[in-house]
């Protein structure tokens, strides 16, 4: 089958990947359920070398889940440590040891890869999950770029996306707009995800999102942006320490694998989130550390965290529903609100923190929780708790310090 040609767009950094096989010190043959496509799960059942065959047969199984599809067909069966069961002792793959590389699921075959199309586009970007991926898309001083390319794509997009053309046009004027807006370092992240926060509010409100609408609404941000005192004028922002610490605990209090319990138990300890009255506790602990160690870090090293936010955003924005916006910004910036405060324990119990330390804090997080279905809807229903608007909340949940 011959396939067309088709428009890329990819991060700089997409390029720079190359798996370190066993060498990775946190595999991704374990810590979380490893889905099996159909196509694979069915090539599988009908196996039939005799190296491989019975143990392959023996450690596969159904996904009988309501959201099964194509691409999670099937799923590996995982051994007591939580690891892929066909997983070697020297931590690679035995179906690529005995049937080569073209034999690996979809899921083994692009990760940490993620591939989609929108509008005719192909996409790609690394997800954080990866420890190698993490380091070449987080520690980037200069940022994230992005190139253009014609190309074939052997490999099927996860996901597609299609809209009119209008809203096709509306949804990259946004989101070029939310990447620049980001990567605007004249003002803190807090401040750039406040501006965001306060676009997004007026966007969804409008009646009628015509690109007219939606362009002159976008230059009034970005005159606002280019205003050198907004950090001062936010300085007073109301605070909801409340919500960021019942936010932290319940990632801190989600049980998975050893090294992942390991790591929440220094985080939890750090910030007294074992005492009982330890709201009162943390603040003061929290607000200690953040000007110790967390401020003095970020003024020189904030472009991890905003590497972060932006391959968030290029990688989960894909269309300009008013759903998909909100969705999408509301677990980005509660993501982020987290990841601060994990760092800012990990920064406490070390007393310092490091790029490879704020590193391993988002590798850790974003492996452990990001594809977790239960934990997004622990956070839904922390944020549903509160009786004002979604964006009320996220905007008390960016600022911290005193």
């Amino acid at each position: 089958m011959t396939r067309k040609s088709s428009h890329h767009l990819i991060p700089t950094y997409f390029v720079k990947f190359k798996c370190i096989g066993g060498k990775c010190e946190d595999t991704c043959c374990a810590g979380w359920q490893i889905d099996i496509d159909k196509k694979t799960f069915k090539k599988y059942k009908n196996e039939t070398n005799p190296n491989i065959k019975d143990t392959l047969h023996q450690n596969i199984k159904r996904n009988r889940s309501n959201t099964v599809n194509d691409f999670n067909y099937g799923q590996f069966k995982l051994d007591e440590n939580n690891c892929c069961t066909m997983l070697t002792n020297d931590g690679l793959c035995s179906i690529q040891k005995d049937l080569g590389e073209q034999s690996l699921c979809r899921t083994c075959t692009i990760y940490p890869r993620e591939i989609s199309e929108v509008n005719g586009i192909i996409e790609k970007s690394l997800l954080l999950s990866c420890p190698e991926a993490a380091r070449i898309v987080l520690n980037r001083p200069e940022g994230i770029d992005f190139i253009e390319d014609e190309g074939t794509e052997l490999i099927s997009p996860t996901l597609i996306y299609h809209q009119t053309e209008e809203e096709n046009t509306i949804f990259w004027k946004i989101r070029i707009f939310m990447i620049d807006t980001l990567q605007n370092r004249q003002h803190s992240l807090e401040t750039r995800l406040l501006i965001l926060s306060m676009f997004l509010q007026k966007y969804i409100n409008l009646e009628k999102k015509t690109y007219t609408q939606v362009d002159d609404l976008i230059k009034h941000y970005i005159n606002f942006l280019n205003n050198s005192n907004l950090g001062e004028a936010f300085a007073n922002m109301p605070k909801n320490f409340t919500n960021q610490i019942t936010l932290v605990s319940s990632v801190l209090n989600t049980s998975l694998t050893a090294e992942y319990n390991q790591f929440t138990k220094i985080v939890k300890s750090s910030l007294h989130l074992n005492n009982d009255d330890f709201y009162e506790i943390a603040e003061n602990t929290v607000n200690h550390a953040f000007d110790t160690y967390y401020m003095p870090f970020i003024e020189k090293y904030e472009f991890i965290l905003e590497n972060f936010l932006v391959n968030a955003v290029y990688t989960h924005l894909k269309t300009c529903e008013n759903r998909d916006l909100l969705g999408n910004f509301t677990t980005i910036c509660v993501d982020f609100s987290i990841l601060r405060l994990l760092i800012i324990g990990f920064a406490k119990t070390n007393h310092r923190i490091t790029i490879e330390d704020a590193i391993y804090c988002i590798q850790k997080y974003t492996k452990s929780l990001s594809h977790n279905a239960s934990y997004k809807k622990e956070i839904a229903n922390i944020l549903q708790k509160d009786s004002s608007s979604v964006l009320s909340q996220i905007t008390m949940i960016i600022f911290i310090g005193n």
